[in-house]
């Protein structure tokens, strides 16, 4: 379908998993509501709120997680070329240990 059709960087082929508890790490546009193609396709698909947007990717963050065996979906961040740290900037999108930091305003949409 038309998912399919989305560049891999919004759409990826191939999921990166992380260490011994299979984290999956997405690409900072992969999935995102930010990238006005996937956000134009889920408004195809009837989901017009952010509010029905915010939900179906609660949902779909927790599936994509098992389907890969994963506690857990996580983000890149940018990397910042001026920080003198170099952090991983990570955004926890999903976890087997609750959803506290995942949703609408955390860290990770």
């Amino acid at each position: 379908g038309e998912l399919a059709l989305l560049d891999s960087k919004i759409c990826p082929k191939r999921l990166e998993l992380l260490g011994d508890d299979r984290t999956v790490v997405l690409h900072p546009t992969a999935f995102s509501l930010d990238e006005t193609a996937f956000n134009e396709l889920l408004v195809k698909m009837g989901f017009h709120s952010d509010e029905s947007k915010h939900k179906l990717m609660l949902m779909f963050w927790e599936e994509l997680a098992v389907v890969c065996k994963s506690s857990r979906v996580v983000r890149k961040g940018e990397v910042r070329p001026e920080s003198g740290v170099r952090e991983s900037n990570f955004k926890i999108l999903w976890t087997n240990q609750g959803v506290a930091q995942s949703g609408p305003g955390g860290p990770g949409w």
